[in-house]
């Protein structure tokens, strides 16, 4: 006797359908992108899920799956980031000026900086939590070589969009495929992409340094994540696209691979 055996575990585990169960799905993995063509759900034939939210720039603003992992970020309206928080608590706010200079930083791990620019836009004042201080502003006017300095003093390396001479902001840049892989505002923020040759995205990166790379198997299934705050998770499947087997950095386990 098997009738109603699924809605009795329904009713006992408070379990609540995913879309693809919703909608009657059968080819796996699902997915569903905005008209903008960013995949905003991805659901494989186990059950498991993700779902992202995109601003009106293509900047991912949520990210969630159904193990309760979640990350959300926040960008002013010249897309920059201000705002990152995972669900384990860790986050970074930032704070910019009318020129899109980044001018003050933190995180919750106490860390922070701050700075000054000039009004040509080069940096003269930076401060951080350790109490190191590089201190150029100018006095009696004199103002010569700071942006050199700077540029010494921070190891720093031209843009895409600075190489190029661009002058028309966000500059952006597409495949082959309409995915885009860079973007650039004129503040110098940058991050890129890399898709896979079945449009999955496998890399992000920005210039604040924070990194994303995905991995995925034959059939299109995400078998590994990681971020640069070293949270990872990874996955393996069976032949019928069934995940058997899951962990995350943070010790989760779920574990459904056949007993030898």
């Amino acid at each position: 006797m098997e009738d109603n055996i699924r809605e009795n575990w329904k009713k006992f585990l408070n379990e609540e359908m995913t879309k693809a169960q919703e909608l009657g799905v059968t080819e796996f993995p699902y997915k569903i992108k905005d008209e903008n063509d960013n995949q905003i759900y991805y659901e494989t034939s186990n059950g498991y899920w993700q779902k992202r939210e995109f601003d009106k720039n293509d900047n991912e603003i949520y990210f969630e799956d159904s193990d309760g992992y979640w990350q959300k970020r926040e960008y002013d309206e010249n897309s920059n980031e201000i705002y990152y928080e995972i669900s384990n608590g860790t986050w970074f706010k930032r704070e910019f000026d009318k020129n899109g200079n980044e001018i003050y930083f933190e995180d919750s791990e106490g860390y922070w900086y701050k700075k000054e620019f000039d009004k040509n836009g080069n940096q003269i004042y930076f401060e951080k939590s350790n109490g190191t201080i590089q201190d150029d502003r100018p006095s009696n006017g004199m103002e010569d070589n700071i942006r050199e300095n700077w540029k010494k003093f921070l190891n720093e390396e031209m843009t895409k969009a600075q190489e190029l001479g661009v002058t028309e902001f966000p500059y952006k840049e597409y495949d082959e495929k309409n995915n885009q892989i860079y973007f650039e505002a004129s503040n110098g923020f940058w991050s890129k992409r890399e898709f896979d040759k079945n449009g999955n995205r496998i890399y992000y990166e920005t210039s604040h340094g924070f990194w994303e790379k995905i991995e995925f198997d034959k059939n299109d299934n995400q078998i590994y994540y990681e971020t640069s705050e070293g949270f990872w998770e990874k996955s393996e499947f069976d032949e019928n696209n069934n995940e058997i087997y899951y962990e995350t950095s943070d010790g989760r386990i779920k574990d459904n691979r056949p007993k030898q």
